[in-house]
């Protein structure tokens, strides 16, 4: 039983309007990997929105005859951004009006961003496109696009199920709530295949922050490699051996020629290259030698 204390109710419907559904029946993985998809939609876009510590409940209600609706219900904190309305589906919105998820997918049409700035008036966020286009999104929308899980989600909600059948629809019904609490039905959100062929994810790679910085740095070798940029290992900033690309390819020739032994565990000054790769919340760090600078040594040992 979900703890519903300083929540508030959220509830939509969801239908699959499939020439095979006319019966009311649903393939059961197809349904249980819709549901789980929607379900870490919602979940992953309240964290983005409201924070780490937030948690959203989200639960199934019974569903309902025609096509096959499953009603969705999710309890969000009261007071945090509302992250059903801000992806498009919330009371009272339709499917591409006002500064949401689905709103700003629908002037991307799969377009990349290649820039973003803040919009003069301070209200969002002004994205530059490939094609030289820009379009505006808003402050609270813009983290949930920016974010390939996100998409991934709405893609396998919205557009991946309507690809299996011919004049296959989704279908999302929501109510509106006036301030004397009565409830009315709001307009239905209709998506076909050509409609969410906008809501298909773009690669991981287009999602991914590249940081670069150099820096010089004493090193020990604990394992070479003297055949391949890669397969070395040194001591850098930790207390154990690091992964490192070897790209200093002069320094490999002068080794490979002067036909020297080289000493593991020996001391050089190099020039490194470290890379931060940030996808979402995953973050990759690598390092690259582009320079040996020069091996601390006795004269007669040196190899370099």
């Amino acid at each position: 039983m979900t703890n519903t204390s300083n929540k508030i109710r959220k509830s939509f419907t969801i239908s699959y309007d499939f020439p095979s559904t006319k019966g009311h029946l649903i393939d059961a993985e197809e349904l249980a990997n819709n549901l789980l998809s929607m379900t870490k939609l919602i979940k992953e876009a309240d964290k983005i929105s409201n924070g780490e510590s937030s948690e959203v409940s989200v639960e199934v209600a019974a569903h309902k005859p025609g096509s096959f609706e499953v009603e969705i219900v999710a309890w969000l904190y009261a007071g945090g951004i509302d992250v059903i309305s801000q992806i498009g589906i919330g009371a009272g919105l339709t499917a591409f009006s006002g500064s949401t998820v689905f709103n700003a997918l629908k002037q991307l049409k799969n377009r990349t961003i290649i820039g973003k700035t803040r919009n003069s008036n301070g209200d969002g966020y002004i994205l530059e496109l490939q094609d030289g286009e820009t379009i505006t999104v808003s402050d609270e929308a813009l983290p949930l696009v920016e974010n390939h899980s996100i998409r991934k989600h709405i893609d396998d909600v919205f557009h991946k199920p309507l690809l299996k059948e011919k004049d296959a629809k989704v279908i999302i019904k929501t109510t509106i709530e006036d301030e004397g609490g009565n409830e009315e039905a709001a307009p239905d959100i209709e998506f076909d295949a050509i409609v969410t062929a906008e809501f298909k994810a773009p690669p991981k790679k287009e999602f991914q922050e590249v940081e670069e910085t150099e820096f010089k740095s004493e090193v020990r070798f604990t394992q070479v490699n003297f055949e391949s940029k890669s397969g070395w290992k040194a001591f850098i900033k930790d207390d154990k051996p690091q992964s490192v690309k070897m790209e200093d390819e002069a320094f490999l020739e002068r080794i490979n020629n002067k036909k020297k032994s080289f000493i593991k565990g020996e001391l050089f000054v190099v020039k490194l290259r470290e890379t931060t790769t940030t996808i979402d919340d995953s973050v990759k760090t690598s390092l690259a030698i582009i320079e040996v600078i020069r091996h601390r040594t006795e004269k007669s040992k040196k190899l370099i």
